[in-house]
């Protein structure tokens, strides 16, 4: 099954189960895997889970748009692009349902509220708070007790006093997508190759561009060895540049992904405080996340066979 016939099925659930208003597009999944080296992004994540002071080290001038894209996206790292999308991402690109008020919880008149009657409660809050109203685009909610004593009119009567003090008509919004992929003329191809280049120097960091391109494969016509007599230094100058682009364009695409840009090759601002690819980091990275996926692989065939079994008997 190809990769796009797999977003297709994912999309379809996002659409059918969770109520959301979506296309299939290439991009969602590039979008992960670019967020995935980009140095920023790393940064922001590692401030939000403690494992670096945000006063200790020189932020970038626009870093509080990289916490937003962190806030929005979580952790990218050792998790599947089917599961982060679901639990995060398609809140973020989905156009949500109409807002719709629902119960959470109810007690007959004269009845003494039980254990589980407040479990059950404190369920259904979760469910909304956690999950329904992300769909819904979090429009402003209010959780409420509403006595059912009393006339109808009167029961009414203050529901609506407390909805005109806590409704503001300038803050009600329709629910739009918080972030969107930019759909313009850059072919996937080119997002492609510009990772396929990365992950060569970050395999090679301490080779030279033309070796790094040859490992790439990004130019057949371009590649040269190192025998003296074939030896062609216009080719090796050649596939230099393109890699040194490919790099480029790999680092503008990750930087901008992270400030929720994407897909995106337009100059960044100068900024002394910039990151830049630590290539021996994503060297180390690219090991580990292959190793997880191995093993996390490994697990869901176990699980395959396990219910396979279990059918059997």
């Amino acid at each position: 099954m190809s990769k796009h016939v797999r977003l297709d099925k994912l999309i379809a659930v996002s659409v059918k189960r969770y109520g959301l208003q979506l296309k299939a597009d290439w991009r969602y999944e590039q979008f992960f895997k670019y967020l995935q080296v980009s140095p920023s992004y790393l940064q922001a994540h590692r401030i939000a889970t403690g494992r670096l002071d945000r006063n200790a080290v020189k932020l970038a001038k626009d870093f509080d748009v990289v916490a937003k894209t962190y806030a929005a996206f979580g952790n990218v790292w050792n998790v599947e692009f089917r599961t982060w999308w679901i639990k995060r991402a398609q809140y973020q690109f989905g156009i949500a349902v109409t807002p719709s008020i629902r119960k959470i919880a109810s007690v007959d008149v004269g009845k003494e509220a039980t254990e589980s009657d407040v479990n059950k409660a404190q369920a259904e809050l979760e469910q909304y708070l956690l999950a329904d109203r992300l769909v819904e685009a979090k429009p402003a909610s209010l959780v409420m007790a509403v006595p059912l004593h009393g006339s109808r009119k009167e029961i009414l009567k203050q529901f609506t006093d407390m909805l005109d003090k806590e409704y503001n008509a300038a803050e009600h919004k329709v629910g739009i997508a918080q972030y969107q992929v930019t759909r313009n003329k850059m072919r996937e191809s080119t997002l492609k190759n510009a990772m396929r280049v990365l992950r060569a120097k970050s395999a090679l960091p301490n080779k030279k561009l033309y070796e790094v391109g040859n490992k790439a494969k990004i130019a057949a016509a371009y590649e040269t060895n190192d025998d003296k007599r074939m030896l062609n230094y216009d080719k090796r100058r050649l596939m230099e540049i393109l890699t040194s682009r490919q790099l480029h364009y790999a680092y503008l695409l990750a930087e901008h992904a992270a400030r929720g840009k994407f897909p995106c090759l337009d100059k960044l601002a100068e900024d002394e405080a910039r990151l830049e690819f630590d290539y021996i980091l994503l060297q180390r990275y690219f090991k580990a996340h292959m190793k997880w996926l191995k093993k996390e692989i490994d697990r869901l065939k176990g699980v395959i066979a396990t219910r396979k079994t279990k059918k059997v008997l």
